[in-house]
């Protein structure tokens, strides 16, 4: 529909989490990125850049994007309270991740430049008939 309506030199720009991420690589699908049932399709670099040729796009740009670097140690959070059956209040998660802070910011940077950010932006085009 994007496609249909986008005209000739318009751009559309998507950001999506991707299962590329440095995050997935370490929760697989406990991490909080997978956000179901928002996100009922999951897609990695390769994929996305696939779909978007097949819809008629070209992949002008990409950017790396870690949002909130304080979202990784929920996946980390989750997953202690999956496997301990413990229940931490939101507000403790909130203290837990504001402690934790630098370590995050040290993990969004290695995401970054191993480009396994758990979001990444698309900068799309129509592509132009050959």
């Amino acid at each position: 529909k994007v496609f249909t309506i986008l005209k000739e030199s318009g751009r559309c720009i998507i950001q999506i989490p991707t299962s590329d991420s440095l995050d997935f690589y370490i929760w697989r699908g406990r991490s909080v990125w997978i956000g179901a049932p928002q996100h009922k399709h999951l897609f990695t670099d390769k994929t996305f850049t696939a779909l978007a040729v097949k819809c008629g796009f070209r992949v002008s740009g990409r950017a790396n994007d870690w949002i909130s670097p304080q979202l990784f140690v929920w996946s980390f959070l989750y997953e202690f309270e999956r496997r301990s059956g413990a229940y931490i209040p939101m507000e403790y998660k909130k203290a837990i991740s504001l402690v934790l802070l630098p370590a995050h910011i040290l993990i969004a940077g290695v995401a970054a430049i191993f480009n396994m950010s758990p979001f990444k932006t698309y900068y799309l085009e129509k592509a132009r008939p050959s």
